[in-house]
Formats: structure tokens, sequence, C-alpha cells
């Protein structure tokens, strides 16, 4: 047999294969087309802000949701940096302590979701002292109103630090601290009324008293006392207390809020354990520390006995 019919009989194979396949094709059923979610397991979910934090005079910190990228040109004329969750942006200048600046920026995922937001920023005291919170009465009266006795441990300067009655997310009270030396020794006494109770004088030896102003309040039974280097959310807590009179609604807390407010001074880890009793204390019975170490517990705390508070001075040895 030669070259050409052996071509030929190839040939005549292949198209006989090729009208079986066809006939093959035409006996089956139209498969049903299939539709597919284009986003099904795609993240579709914008990143969200969590925390702004001053971490220097002229550095913020962004906290978000998950890792972002920063979008465009979107923080100029700044310098920003994408760091997995974190974001820090350089500004051009040193912001004042305690005063309020606004920023704002846009982010996206690795998904493409974009977030923009405006927020405000605050100045840090690069001078702030050592200071813990070291008596506090909250049932006051017109002659001995509620009072937060700060005592300050190394020098420095309180310009920007804020105090809250509540938490920087929740409070009933911010008071941001004005431009003020200080040094170890001091007391620093904020009062949550308007003005200075008569006879009370802004500065009295090594005391220093402040009033948080006309909308000064401070819980009479459940609360929070918050102090922070910055006001403001992701602020530095300093130091912090909870105290209660373990009622029978919320856990013990009285309201929502305040077990809400509790809950977030633990989350932070500014405090272990139950909170302080305060059913013993009255306006003249103050709540006070009762060793020098700071283990944020009840058990650094004792009530004074009855008139024997111990504002703008060592505390007592003698309590409840």
């Amino acid at each position: 047999m030669g070259k050409k019919a052996i071509y030929v009989i190839i040939g005549i194979c292949i198209i006989v294969l090729f009208l079986t396949l066809v006939l093959i094709g035409c006996s089956q059923e139209e498969p049903i087309a299939q539709v597919y979610n284009a986003f099904s397991g795609k993240d579709t979910t914008a990143p969200t802000l969590i925390s702004v934090q001053t971490e220097a005079s002229n550095l913020i910190k962004l906290v978000f949701s998950e890792p972002v990228k920063i979008y465009g040109s979107s923080f100029e004329p700044f310098r920003a940096r994408a760091d997995g969750k974190f974001v820090y942006i350089n500004l051009n200048k040193s912001l004042p302590p305690g005063i309020e600046s606004n920023l704002s920026g846009r982010v996206s995922d690795y998904s493409g979701n974009t977030s923009a937001f405006k927020i405000k920023v605050w100045g840090l005291n690069p001078y702030m002292p050592d200071l813990l919170i070291n008596e506090f009465t909250t049932k006051g009266t017109t002659k001995s109103p509620p009072r937060t006795e700060l005592k300050i441990l190394s020098s420095g300067n309180l310009n920007g630090m804020a105090i809250y009655s509540g938490t920087p997310e929740d409070y009933d009270t911010q008071y941001i601290f004005p431009d003020i030396n200080v040094k170890a020794g001091n007391f620093v006494i904020i009062w949550w009324q308007e003005s200075l109770p008569t006879g009370i004088k802004e500065v009295e030896g090594n005391v220093i008293n402040l009033c948080t102003g006309p909308t000064g309040k401070l819980s009479t039974n459940n609360g929070t006392i918050v102090l922070c280097s910055t006001p403001g959310l992701g602020s530095s807590i300093i130091d912090a207390v909870i105290y209660w009179t373990n009622g029978a609604s919320f856990n013990g807390y009285g309201t929502k809020s305040a077990q809400a407010r509790a809950n977030w001074v633990i989350e932070r880890g500014k405090w272990t354990g139950q909170p302080i009793d305060g059913n013993n204390s009255t306006a003249t019975r103050s709540i006070y520390r009762k060793k020098a170490e700071d283990t944020n517990t009840k058990e650094d705390w004792a009530i004074s006995a009855t008139g024997g508070s111990t504002f703008g001075k060592e505390n007592s040895t003698e309590f409840l």
C-alpha cells in the first residue's frame, strides 16, 4: 500500500471521528447555566479606626481593625506610613500640649475597601511628672464637696493631661489640666464643681487646687476616675480607680453605664478584681491609699475615720 493510500485512510478516520463526536454532543441535554456570586468569599468591609494615640509631640498613631495601606496622597502635606494595622503620621510641627487639632485621611485594606475619616488629635506633654490618684471623696456637701487628690512623685508639668469622671469614651466630666509646673511632694486637688469653696486658695503651700467647672460631676456611689496623658480616645492611662456600693443590679455596679465604664478600665489592665467598697465613705470619710505600692486593686485603698480625710497632706495610717 502506497503512502498516498495511507494518508487517505487516516483522513477518513479523522472525519469519521469528528462526525461521531458531533453526533454524541447533539444527543446530550443542554446544560443548565450556573450563576456565581462574584463577591462570595471576598472582603467587602471597610477598615475601622479603633483608636488614635499621640506617640510624640509631632507623631500620631492610628490603629485599625485590619492591615491597611495609605490611600493615594490623602495625608499630605504630612508624611504617613502604614505598618500592618497601624498608620504613623509625622506632622510638620509639634502640637502644643492640651490643644485640639483636626486630622483627616483615607486608607484602604488589601481588598480595596476604603475608609475616610476626620478626627481630633491632641498635643503630648513631654514633661509629665510621675503621679497617682491618692485620695478621693464622692459624697460631698456644700462645705466638703467631692474632690480627688493627686500625689506628685516627680517634677514636671501637668499641661494637657486629662482626668475623667467616667472614661475617655464615656464620661460625665472631662477636665484638661492647664500649664502648671509641679514637683515631688506636691498635692493637686481637683474639686468637682464650678468654683473653690470659700477660704480655699488656688495655691496653698505645696497644694494646688483646681476646679472642673460648671459641668463638673462625680458619680456618688458607682463610678470610675481615670487619669490620662492626653484627652481623647487612645490616650495612655496613667492611673485609674473603680468604686461601687455593690448593689443588686448590673453585677453590683448599679447601672449599665457604670458597669461598662468599669469593664473599660479592667480590659485595659488598670484594675483587677472587685472595686473599692465605698459604702462607708462620707464627705469627711475619704477613700485613700493605705500603702505606697500601686497594685491596681481594692487592697491599695482604705476609708478614713470620721473627719479623718487628709487632702493636701500625707495619708493617715488610721482607717476603718
